[in-house]
């Protein structure tokens, strides 16, 4: 199986550089069947290096383009979602 790549952007651009975690919250390791759907979607919460969650950074969700792979609601390989207050 190839791996989800994630990817952050968003960060404002006169701040300090931080160091940034993704956290997968759910959805790990889901194994869904050829013509399937996802029952469960993925969540991710990004945080600082002090653990406190990241408002507002871009996430990109990117399918592999061979093999295993699928698409998101949208129809695309690649969705992008903006975190919340929460950092998911």
């Amino acid at each position: 199986m190839r791996p989800l790549l994630l990817a952050l952007a968003g960060l404002p651009l006169l701040a300090d550089p931080a160091i940034l975690q993704i956290r997968m919250v759910e959805g790990d390791g889901a194994v869904y069947s050829t013509g399937g759907r996802a029952a469960r979607g993925l969540t991710v919460q990004i945080v600082d290096e002090t653990g406190k969650p990241v408002s507002l950074a871009s996430v990109s969700f990117r399918l592999p383009a061979e093999g295993p792979s699928g698409t998101f609601a949208s129809g695309t390989r690649t969705e992008i979602v903006t975190t919340k207050p929460d950092g998911l």
